[in-house]
């Protein structure tokens, strides 16, 4: 057992910033955390991280602090995801890093191979986090849906903020609900249809895609970061029964044959980032199991590669005149 556990932030960009103030609570509340430093390659902020955190160490490259600490916060651009994180496994370090884990399936790959037995490697799927969920997998085990093909419809969607334009809504927003998907509802080999336009980017800007399984369940998914509002929902329709969890507000409606038996219930909303960064580091001092492990996030690049795939062959709109 590592204790006390020396944390490493590598990217303080927009999430950086917020998983930094994470891993200081944790270290504040948990002698077995140490916050030791910062990796930021834009030296221009250094001075201006050292104001907020000066008890940690601010450093432009891994390289030169690799053998200080023993786990590492991934928080950079997508992009860089995997020569960072060969770069820590190949030194020994326990990894959470941030959605998605590569950009691409071969390289989600390679990193498996990469990660030894007494490592953690995490993923950041935050949107496992809802409390909303345990209620709702016990409620699907009802035979409404164990017995009848159902769909289930993901939206994500909010007004261009212009970050993580490197990849695709897909990457960076798309993921999270396909990832949402596997987790609730398992549904193994999938056929792929895919349309989306390029509105702000040269990349993908809003998607819509439909997977069905060999059940003959379906499952629709919409990400835009080129919408009027935000919106984040998941409805489930069977039968009989339909499901309505709103993300965005924390709450949850039931309509089953017809009657509304619950109505706009709210559910408590939790602080993603900290429980995430719990759960890596209870699985590395008290070996716990990890939330969200390497191979889920290798399935939720698998999804992304098979979704991009098929904009390429089946869209026919490229970008607005």
């Amino acid at each position: 057992m590592i204790s006390p556990l020396r944390v490493a932030l590598v990217g303080y960009g927009f999430l950086g910033k917020w998983h930094a103030e994470k891993i200081q609570k944790h270290s504040q509340i948990n002698s077995k955390i140490v916050f030791t430093h910062i990796i930021e390659s834009n030296e221009a902020i250094h001075e201006q991280i050292k104001q907020i955190y000066p008890h940690v160490k601010i450093e432009k490259n891994l390289e030169s602090c690799v053998k200080e600490f023993d786990a590492a916060i991934l928080v950079t651009p997508s992009r860089f995801h995997f020569e960072n994180m060969k770069y820590l496994l190949e030194n020994k370090k326990h990894i959470f890093c941030e959605k998605p884990l590569t950009t691409n399936s071969n390289d989600a790959k390679k990193i498996l191979d990469l990660v030894q037995s007494d490592r953690i490697l995490q993923v950041g799927h935050s949107e496992r986090c809802h409390l909303i969920w345990g209620e709702i997998k016990n409620y699907l085990k009802d035979s409404t849906f164990s017995e009848n093909p159902f769909f289930v419809y993901f939206k994500r969607s909010a007004p261009f903020k212009g970050r993580a334009v490197d990849v695709s809504v897909v990457e960076d927003v798309m993921v999270h609900d396909l990832d949402l998907m596997d987790y609730l509802f398992n549904p193994g080999e999938v056929i792929y249809s895919a349309i989306g336009i390029k509105s702000r980017t040269d990349k993908w800007d809003t998607v819509k895609a439909n997977l069905k399984d060999l059940k003959g369940n379906q499952y629709f998914f919409e990400a835009s970061r080129d919408a009027f509002s935000e919106e984040r929902w998941v409805e489930i329709i069977s039968g009989h029964c339909r499901l309505f969890i709103n993300l965005f507000e924390s709450s949850y409606s039931i309509l089953k044959n017809g009657e509304l038996v619950v109505d706009k219930v709210s559910y408590p909303k939790r602080d993603h980032l900290y429980i995430e960064q719990e759960y890596f580091y209870n699985s590395i001092l008290s070996k716990s199991n990890i939330f969200v492990s390497v191979q889920d996030g290798i399935l939720a690049v698998k999804r992304v590669d098979d979704i991009m795939k098929n904009l390429l062959i089946e869209n026919k709109m490229t970008k607005f005149p």
